[in-house]
C-alpha cells in the first residue's frame, strides 16, 4: 500500500518551505512553521478528519534513500 503523502513529498518542490516543520494532508501542504507542535494543531484544526504528516523540509539538498 503506497502512502500519498510520503509519495506526494518525495515529488513535491518544497523550495519554499526550506528549514519548516510542513503538515501534509490529502496530498498537500496544509500548514507550515517553525514550531511542530503549533503546525500539526493548526492543520488537525483544518482537517481534523484527515491523516496529517508532518515533516521537517530539510534547508538544504538531502538525500533520501
Amino acid at each position: 500500500m503506497k502512502d500519498m503523502n510520503y509519495e506526494w513529498f518525495l515529488k513535491e518542490n518544497l523550495r519554499n518551505y526550506k528549514g519548516l516543520h510542513g503538515a501534509i494532508a490529502e496530498g498537500r501542504v496544509i500548514e507550515s512553521g517553525e514550531d511542530p507542535k503549533l503546525v500539526y494543531s493548526r492543520a488537525k484544526e483544518k482537517q481534523p478528519s484527515a491523516e496529517v504528516v508532518l515533516w521537517k523540509v530539510p534547508s538544504e539538498e538531502t538525500l533520501i534513500l
